[in-house]
């Protein structure tokens, strides 16, 4: 697969170009050059990476606080909340990483074809809306 010179903006047309254009000709939509792709993927990875090297390193430090309530860690904090609570908070945490490994694989993705990928977008429209419900029955959790 060689990388095109330019893609259409819209994901739904998707239309690759060998040559420069600013309109694309299968749709009429404003094209990306292969530049803008990348530097978006280049974007795309170093963010992720930051988020789920970031959410891997909060998952490492609280998990033994959040999974036994009420016992105090090595700095002498304890989570006071319920195990189920503590649990709850921890699968928040671990999509979220998810999102960041995600986030990396589209953005080496966009690196190696200079295309966007629909499926990775309908994947990271399935995991945030997963976030978001997950984020939601957390804070509900915590409140009760």
């Amino acid at each position: 697969m060689t990388k095109p010179a330019a893609v259409c903006s819209s994901l739904r047309c998707g239309h690759a170009l060998a040559e420069p254009a600013d309109r694309c000709p299968a749709c009429g939509r404003p094209t990306w050059s292969a530049r803008r792709v990348a530097v978006l993927g280049c974007l795309m990875l170093g963010l992720g990476l930051l988020l789920a090297a970031g959410m891997a390193v909060l998952v490492w430090l609280l998990a033994p606080g959040l999974l036994n309530p009420g016992m105090a860690d090595a700095g002498g904090t304890r989570f006071t909340g319920t195990a189920p609570q503590g649990r709850q908070v921890l699968w928040l945490l671990v999509l979220v990483g998810l999102f960041g490994v995600l986030s990396m694989v589209n953005g080496t993705w966009q690196l190696a074809s200079g295309r966007r990928s629909r499926p990775m977008l309908a994947a990271t429209l399935v995991l945030v809306a997963a976030i978001v419900f997950t984020a939601w029955r957390t804070v509900a959790m915590l409140k009760a």
